[in-house]
């Protein structure tokens, strides 16, 4: 399998269009998250607009995305390809590169606000389900995170928001490389291309950056 063809989950669009109804965002206040490479990234290679960018509201009926939450910084989507027994994307409206954009405490907020959003939607779909219960909606069932360029497919920060057990593909797509604050210096991540939103908050916390090898505090 191609090392990104897996990864092709990330698009939470429907129809072949989505690329022509997404519309570009200015980017506005966001250059006090970012380093040099993350600001002003609001197009693809090809350069069509950001397909995350001003994703059109619940309301819409003719929208390509499956919206379950919004609210003024941030909006929770359905994966169109899901991994998991649910499976969402949290955004933010502002043009945000990716997790290596980030940089310290305001990067680390905007971490939190992506939990706070993917988490509230989770809750929201799991109390929907007939079988669902306060055990199954723990944390512990739950694994959000962000890939780690270069192996993402949309140049926007998105939250992957899952609930477990997960598909074959999904442990795949998303291995977690555990942090071991025993070890000398302390491990904040492992080597992987997908970081825990908690390793992410901390990582950026600590003044570090998001990478796909080993961060240490």
């Amino acid at each position: 399998m191609a090392p990104l063809s897996f990864l092709k989950s990330c698009f939470g669009f429907a129809g072949s269009n989505a690329h022509s109804k997404a519309q570009d965002s200015t980017g506005e206040g966001t250059s006090a998250l970012l380093d040099s490479a993350g600001t002003n990234t609001r197009s693809t290679s090809s350069g069509r607009p950001c397909i995350f960018c001003n994703i059109p509201p619940m309301s819409d009926p003719n929208s390509p995305f499956k919206v379950v939450m919004e609210n003024e910084e941030a909006v929770a989507f359905h994966d169109r390809s899901p991994k998991g027994v649910l499976h969402l994307l949290a955004v933010p409206r502002v043009h945000v590169k990716d997790v290596k954009a980030l940089q310290g405490a305001e990067g680390a907020a905007m971490v939190q606000r992506l939990v706070d959003i993917g988490t509230q939607a989770l809750d929201l779909l799991e109390s929907q389900r007939p079988s669902s219960s306060p055990d199954t909606r723990s944390e512990s069932k739950r694994r959000l995170g962000f890939h780690v360029p270069p192996l993402t497919s949309v140049s926007h920060l998105h939250l992957h928001c899952l609930v477990e057990p997960l598909s074959m593909l999904g442990r795949m797509e998303f291995p977690v490389a555990p942090a071991k604050p025993e070890a000398k210096p302390p491990l904040l991540k492992g080597y992987s291309w997908f970081v825990e939103a908690e390793q992410a908050r901390t990582i950026l916390q600590s003044g570090k950056k998001v990478t796909v090898g080993k961060v240490t505090a």
